[in-house]
């Protein structure tokens, strides 16, 4: 059973209570815990209301407030944000709290603040006190943030309440530290007529407030951190929306949100919500049905009054709420969840910080709810980091937050070049449909984020009496390299991998068609592509380089299989795709003049052309570094004075060969794909088993052998390698299979061994430097990684077979 709540006693309202007296002398302050000692200097400006004013016109200068929101507990001075001692919470101690009492302790505390932000409001309208109002923004570009005396002075009863009780436990406050302010934090003309007794400190306002149900859990101070926001809805307040009107203290432990308090000043129904890890949520009308079971389709999203727009109306569009229900706050818009009149609750942006999302986190966790960042992860209640720069997604049931997660988690790649999310009209333009064809689209699968894209799946419903269904894509791969929203690299890499992103858009668009028509090749059927960028990427500016966008939308996969390593089988079948590559651009000027103008001139991304000559140069100490780290795996192999050498043999061999493979490419050339590994293979999982190649960054002119050796050295099972009559049984399956007048076996060996070497330039002299036993290991489960990067012997074969086939080399002379 609740306690009543007791009723504030008329001492403890004169702390809002303006005196109209002549005010007291500027050495009193308000009450602050004698075992803390305030900082010489910190950037918290100090909060009375002659400083507001100034702060009004100059906001700029109260940036702190916000940004910088003090860390502490009773045993400590107040932190930065940002910064964070050792352990990364503030205090010490460590005694046991139980969840019961502390949450008590914050229920009691938000009643007492609730009763003076009430006061507050009614002697501002009875003109007896001034609002205090400030702008904590940054001004034009920043959405305004006021702050009232309201603001201040809940969470001084809040904070100074909570550190009385529990010493070691780290509490943050979104209006930075009050516990050295004067007493003209209540106006120019107030005082504080009796003084430091009248603090809610000094009260403990504690009491026991729940009915315990289960194991009451035991929580350490160290791993515990509260978080204050002690008037959520400073909008509403001042524009008299006093329904949505909050105060949200939220209780965390070792990140995790575990309880929390909603108080409603001025609410009439569900105005004390609490709850905690393992105690339920309390203060909800029992009358208040369960949460509707989402049926996939259907759901009411809760949305700002003033923030609707931008990435909050483009996670709407996709996810196409069947109404929209407006509420101003974060709290009350949690309390919307809780209460039942809505179900999703999407603010996929900056702008939120923990102090909005603790409370209603534990609370909708308690309900059967889950509230987390855009991308579905849990999120991280550390007091260092106060910021939830990846907004939040909260639902009232796992089922709808899943499928809210899967459109905000997808929204920067189903963007169009006009900068608005992908929609049924813009779906059936770019893919010839008849308008009306595409009743809805749906996020399948999973979203791949990597360093040169990101990249998901849409299913395509169409409606029953649409055209040409038979022709029209069910499934979609949509694919988004945009420079600005990747992760940073070096300018002269970006240009590098913006030809590369070119190259493959190129390849899709003029290249593609013609070898799914004519040749029957197994790639992926490409619907629409977007290049944008500038011509000359050599020269141009860096700011211009990260402005280029690509969108490329082709046939989905999904019912194909990726492997780690490839076997036999599955090598057989990819080289059966490389060899209808090769053979369908073989003495195909046309083709080929296309591959050099829209995809790479030399294609494959290790061609000497494109490398940095430092490898080269570097290359007999890039090769005893991975001496040192691998030798002792088998010393009689790197006791060998070649296999020591053979960084230098490499270097002194890669311009002959690559001058070798120029002329070679006279007569031979033909379209190779340039990357062709197991992470850019998919075979089809019925019984054909076909490969399907995918990622032509790196397509272009060369030799057919180059992706043969790629795909070998970078992909094959070591028992295939190991093999020497199932390895040649290979080569010559793919050579068979190439069917091309007048290039023998012999010939094509030779090529092999060549493209080999040529290849090992690039493992040795880029790859190979960072290399480690102890990364192999960590990467063993990266599909992304060569097999010579992520297994020891695949590494270890490698050094001999390329030992041996420069051996042969230097003998005799390709």
């Amino acid at each position: 059973m609740v306690t009543p709540f007791i009723p504030i006693t008329l001492s403890l309202l004169s702390l809002t209570l303006l005196l109209i007296s002549s005010p007291a002398p500027k050495s009193l302050r308000l009450h602050s815990p004698p075992s803390v000692v305030p900082p010489v200097s910190c950037n918290i400006l100090p909060i009375n209301y002659v400083a507001r004013r100034q702060a009004y016109v100059h906001r700029s200068s109260l940036r702190p407030l916000r940004r910088a929101a003090s860390v502490w507990s009773s045993s400590s001075v107040p932190v930065e944000a940002g910064s964070s001692p050792s352990n990364g919470i503030q205090g010490g101690g460590g005694e046991g709290i139980r969840i019961s009492e502390l949450l008590s302790a914050c229920v009691d505390a938000s009643d007492y603040a609730a009763r003076a932000i009430v006061k507050v409001k009614s002697d501002v309208e009875a003109g007896v006190l001034d609002l205090g109002l400030v702008d904590k923004s940054l001004g034009e570009n920043e959405a305004e943030d006021p702050q009232t005396i309201a603001d201040r002075l809940s969470q001084y009863i809040i904070v100074s309440s909570l550190e009385k009780q529990f010493p070691g436990i780290s509490i943050v406050g979104e209006e930075g530290d009050l516990r050295g302010e004067r007493v003209d934090l209540f106006g120019e003309s107030g005082v504080l007529e009796s003084g430091e007794k009248m603090l809610p400190g000094k009260f403990g306002l504690k009491t026991n407030l729940l009915q315990m149900r289960g194991e009451d859990i035991l929580l350490n101070a160290n791993e515990t951190s509260i978080f204050v926001d002690p008037l959520d809805g400073t909008k509403e307040f001042t524009a008299n929306r006093l329904h949505a009107v909050s105060i949200l203290i939220g209780i965390s432990s070792k990140g995790r949100a575990i309880g929390g308090v909603m108080r409603f000043p001025f609410g009439e129904k569900n105005n004390r919500i609490y709850g905690g890890k393992g105690l339920g949520v309390m203060g909800l009308d029992p009358s208040i049905p369960p949460p509707v079971p989402f049926n996939g389709k259907d759901f009411r999203a809760v949305v700002s009054n003033s923030r609707a727009k931008g990435p909050v109306q483009d996670a709407l569009d996709l996810s196409r709420p069947t109404s929209i229900v407006n509420a101003g706050g974060a709290g009350y818009k949690i309390l919307k969840l809780l209460d039942g009149s809505a179900d999703g609750y999407v603010f996929p942006r900056p702008g939120m910080y923990l102090w909005d999302t603790g409370a209603g986190e534990a609370l909708l966790g308690e309900k059967g709810g889950k509230l987390t960042d855009r991308y579905g992860n849990w999120i991280d209640y550390t007091p260092s980091k106060l910021s939830v720069s990846d907004g939040l997604v909260a639902a009232t049931n796992q089922e709808l937050h899943e499928y809210l997660v899967k459109w905000t988690n997808v929204m920067d790649i189903l963007r169009t070049p006009s900068g608005s999310v992908f929609s049924t009209d813009w779906l059936e333009k770019v893919l010839n449909l008849n308008p009306g064809d595409v009743k809805s689209f749906h996020v399948t699968g999973d979203v791949y984020r990597g360093r040169h894209c990101s990249l998901t799946s849409l299913e395509l419903e169409l409606q029953p009496e649409a055209q040409n269904v038979s022709e029209s894509p069910l499934e979609l791969i949509v694919k988004r390299v945009c420079p600005r929203e990747l992760p940073g690299r070096p300018t002269e890499k970006l240009r590098r991998d913006l030809e590369s992103y070119k190259a493959e858009a190129g390849f899709y668009q003029y290249i593609a068609p013609v070898l799914l028509k004519e040749v029957g090749i197994r790639i992926p059927k490409p619907y629409y592509i977007h290049a944008k960028g500038p011509d000359d990427v050599v020269n141009a500016h860096e700011n211009d380089l990260l402005k280029s966008e690509f969108i490329i939308v082709t046939e989905s996969l999904r019912k194909s299989k990726q492997y780690f390593e490839l076997n036999e089988t599955l090598l057989t079948s990819a080289l059966t795709t490389l060899s209808k590559l090769h053979a369908g651009a073989y003495r195909r000027d046309d083709l080929l003049e296309t591959a050099g103008r829209e995809a790479w001139e030399r294609g494959g991304f290790w061609t000497l052309d494109k490398r940095d000559p430092n490898e080269i140069k570097n290359m007999q100490l890039s090769w005893e570094k991975f001496r040192e780290k691998f030798e002792h795996f088998d010393e009689q192999l790197f006791s060998d004075s070649g296999v020591r050498d053979l960084g230098l043999r490499i270097a002194r061999s890669a311009e002959k060969i690559d001058k070798k493979l120029a002329e070679i490419r006279k007569s031979r050339s033909t379209i190779i794909h340039g990357d062709f590994k197991t992470a850019n293979i998919f075979f089809d999982e019925d019984k054909s088993g076909e490969a399907t190649a995918i990622d032509f960054q790196w397509s272009g002119v060369g030799l057919g052998p180059m992706d043969v050796a790629y795909l070998f050295l970078s992909s094959a099972e070591l028992s295939v390698l190991t093999d020497e009559k199932k390895f040649e049984g290979l080569l010559q399956h793919y050579h068979k299979s190439l069917n091309m007048d007048g290039y023998l076996f012999d010939d094509f060996i030779s090529d092999f061994k060549l493209c080999v070497l040529d290849y090992a330039r690039v493992v040795i002299g880029y790859m190979w430097p960072s290399a480690s036993p102890e990364r192999c290991v960590a990467r063993a489960g990266e599909l992304g990684a060569c097999t010579h990067n992520r297994s020891i012997p695949h590494a270890l074969w490698l050094v001999k077979y390329l030992h041996n086939l420069l051996s042969e080399y230097e003998k005799e002379s390709y």
